[in-house]
């Protein structure tokens, strides 16, 4: 985030109302909120806030948010305290296993198993127990929220 914070800054000197300045600004608001930079910034000049705010709320109201904060590895959202794994992030974290996060169904998974004529009874009961594995392991990986209520 230093880095583009650096950027943001540079840009804010060239262009004190550069939309490009505030887009890097709103990748560190949700990438890292509490960067002592970035407080710093949003303390002197807090015209910045209001203007990082309108363009999060405008991307919000697109749908675009989420593409936008693409470019993280997880997004912070302070509002509602809660961080949100990206793409970006998954893929680094699951190390080139696409499935990683992926919980398989449990119940498709044994009738799928159940309906395979090719299977003998013994082979049924490993495919059911490596199934059950991967589910365990994938819901480990997945932070549970519990719920709002």
């Amino acid at each position: 985030m230093d880095g583009v914070l650096q950027e943001a800054l540079k840009i804010l000197q060239e262009k004190p109302d550069g939309e490009e300045a505030i887009e890097k600004l709103l990748l560190i608001k949700r990438g890292d909120p509490k960067h002592p930079g970035f407080l710093d910034l949003i303390a002197q000049q807090p015209a910045l806030k209001s203007k990082i705010d309108r363009l999060e709320s405008i991307l919000s109201g697109q749908k675009t948010l989420s593409q936008f904060l693409g470019k993280l590895y997880c997004s912070i959202d302070e509002r509602s305290n809660a961080v949100e794994m990206t793409e970006k992030g998954m893929e680094l974290l699951s190390k080139g296993q696409p499935d990683a996060f992926v919980v398989p169904s449990l119940d498709e998974g044994y009738v799928e198993i159940d309906s395979n004529p090719t299977l003998s009874a013994a082979e049924k009961v490993q495919a059911k127990e490596a199934l059950e594995t991967r589910y365990r392991q994938a819901s480990e990986r997945i932070p549970h929220r519990p719920p709002s209520w």
